[in-house]
């Protein structure tokens, strides 16, 4: 659940009024990183919320670097991204590779400076 969400609910997203923090106190989702019992009960929390995936698109698309958001952590997010990040590399280098103005031509020799 967002820190500075507002608390009328005509005000949430759909997904927003949906989700299972709804009833939680905030500062749940806002642990300190040794926290573990804390960072668990959040985590459960968010296993059984139906939208999940919105609140995790949610904080990667916006960057949000605290809190428990989807059921990830700050660094599972910065995770994720990397992994993901690497993915979309290998595949735009796999797709240029086989691509047709690429593959069959001779490669250039490196340029000599």
């Amino acid at each position: 659940m967002l820190r500075n969400a507002p608390t009328h609910p005509d005000n949430f997203t759909e997904w927003e009024a949906a989700a299972a923090c709804r009833s939680e106190d905030p500062e749940l989702f806002f642990p300190l990183p040794q926290a573990t019992p804390q960072i668990r009960h959040a985590k459960a929390v968010c296993a059984t919320c139906p939208v999940r995936l919105d609140c995790l698109y949610l904080a990667l698309g916006h960057g949000l670097d605290h809190g428990i958001f989807g059921g990830f952590t700050e660094e599972e997010r910065r995770s994720l991204v990397r992994r993901s990040s690497a993915v979309t590399a290998n595949k735009y280098l796999a797709a240029r590779a086989t691509s047709s103005c690429v593959a069959g031509r001779p490669r250039r020799p490196p340029r000599r400076r």
